[in-house]
């Protein structure tokens, strides 16, 4: 082999070894920024679901809707998305008005109320009431790591005087829908 064929086959080995010195360093530093990325994510971590077909009646007093009870678990660094979708019936009776007040609760401590209804039912027949949509949602950011309840508690009051109740006051096709996420 010449001394020509000799440099040109060093030339060619170094371009080939430089070739793959830089695609080493490519995929290397693609691999470090997924890496990165993946660790700097945000998006939903958990998800838990729970659903209600069955009616069920609401009292005058603050009461969970027990069937929907969700135990999450929270991770350091996770926000709770909590999101409630259902049905509620006011059934008449001889009072003013009626209010329809729903309360997302943490392990059995209530929350700013998520969902509130009024509307007035004096002299109202069975065949005015109609079942009311309700779909509401809240974000808790600042829970510490660990497990939790999450509940639905329901309170339905009338005025001017609870003592005039007419009718059942009722639930159906009630769910709970809980994520942990990272923001």
């Amino acid at each position: 082999m010449s001394n020509r064929s000799k440099v040109g086959t060093i030339i060619i080995l170094l371009i080939v070894a430089i070739t793959i010195g830089f695609g080493a360093y490519y995929i290397i530093n693609l691999q470090t920024q997924i890496n990165s990325l993946k660790e700097n994510d945000s998006g939903v971590v958990n998800t838990w679901h729970n659903i209600l077909l069955d009616t069920i009646n609401v009292n005058t007093t603050f009461e969970p809707i027990s069937q929907l009870n969700t135990t999450i678990q929270v991770n350091a660094g996770e926000w709770v998305y909590v999101s409630f979708a259902g049905n509620a019936k006011l059934d008449p009776s001889d009072t003013l008005r009626h209010s329809l007040i729903i309360y997302f609760a943490i392990d059995g401590e209530l929350k700013a109320p998520g969902f509130v209804y009024e509307e007035n039912l004096d002299d109202a027949t069975e065949d005015d009431i109609e079942w009311i949509p309700i779909n509401f949602y809240a974000i808790f950011e600042n829970l510490d790591p660990g497990n939790y309840v999450i509940s639905i508690y329901v309170e339905v009051s009338y005025n001017p005087c609870p003592a005039q109740i007419g009718g059942v006051n009722s639930f159906m096709g009630s769910s709970l829908l809980v994520q942990t996420l990272i923001p």
